[in-house]
This record gives C-alpha cells, structure tokens and sequence, in this order.
C-alpha cells in the first residue's frame, strides 16, 4: 500500500483488539513518513478479541481530524480500509449497532472499504458498513489475494476524478423513466403538466 503513495499522500493507521490503538496519526507518505511506518509495522502484533467497532470509530475520528496548518488543506479524498480476520465479539458487536454508530459519525465527504481475510468474519457486515460508507466491501481468501485487493481499491481512490456528483435526469419527447437502478438515494420530481 505505501508502495503506491506519494508524498501528497496522507496513511495513519489504527489497530484494535480487545483494546483500540491508534499506531500513528495520518502523516504524509514522504521518504521520512515511509520509513517512519516501517518501524512502526515491525513491532504490530495480534492480539486477543475483536473490537472492530472500536477500530472503525477510531479510524473515522482519525481521517476526519482537522488538519494541522502545516500539513495543507485535507486530501480530496478520505478513505477508512479497515481490515479484519475475525467476527466482531467486543464493543458494539451487532451489525445494526455498528452501522447506527457509523451513520452519526461519518462525514459525507469520507468513504469506507472493508477487507475481510479468510473465512471466520462477518461478510454481511462488511458488506453492509462498505455500502453505508460509500467503499467497497473485499473479501480476501488468501496471501495472494490481498495486493489485488488493495491495488483494486487504491487505484480507485488514486483515480477519483469527482465526488459527491448529483445526476439530472430528464425524458423529453412524451418520454418517462420509470425507475432507476442505483443503490445511491434518489429524488423523483414530477413537474406539473401545462
């Protein structure tokens, strides 16, 4: 993943088990914050229980922090990918709770991909915390399939051209559309006839 950052890049990075830690606040993937989190990653290990509702707030609070005045404006593009090999078993551990939590805290403008590693995590849930965070949702079966999931997902941050864009559509000609197909809301107006 640091692989493919520049130094306009920012990475910060939480860890949770039973207890949540944030490992490095967002700093900027120059040569200095590079090597930085080299360090770092060689001392991370795995812990006891899962608190991925406690990661995902920490996570979201992070990318959400107002930036410093010596780091610039924040990137137009803010992502949580929040990673996980286990079922949620402490914190919030009930889909709508996390989801509910999620939903208050998560600004518009910042989005949520989720990776679940092998076969003992909650798909559903995923699925679901990546489609209410505008992310996707990755499932990784083994070691070969976590750089093309990490590559699929940073190369669709790393090519945003727009966001937050609001479609018009209009039927002319006695024309009418009779649905939409679009997980994303949608508003229906029907102008009055003259």
């Amino acid at each position: 993943l640091m692989e493919e950052l520049s130094a306009f890049d920012r990475l910060g990075l939480v860890t949770y088990d039973t207890r949540v830690k944030t490992e490095f606040p967002l700093m900027k993937m120059d040569e200095q914050g590079k090597e930085k989190v080299e360090s770092i990653l060689k001392n991370i290990r795995a812990g006891s229980a899962t608190n991925l509702s406690g990661g995902l707030l920490a996570g979201i609070q992070e990318v959400q922090k107002p930036t410093r005045k010596d780091q610039g404006q924040p990137n137009p593009v803010r992502s949580v990918l929040m990673l996980t090999d286990g079922l949620a078993n402490a914190g919030v551990t009930s889909t709508s709770g996390i989801v509910d939590m999620m939903k208050g805290l998560l600004q518009p403008d910042v989005s949520v991909f989720t990776f679940g590693y092998g076969s003992d995590h909650n798909a559903d849930m995923l699925r679901e915390l990546s489609e209410v965070g505008s992310g996707v949702y990755y499932f990784v079966q083994n070691v070969d399939g976590v750089s093309l999931a990490f590559a699929d997902c940073l190369g669709g941050l790393l090519s945003v051209v727009a966001q937050n864009i609001k479609l018009e559509c209009f039927a002319k000609n006695g024309c009418k559309i009779r649905s939409i197909k679009t997980r994303k809301t949608t508003n229906t107006i029907v102008p009055e006839a003259h």
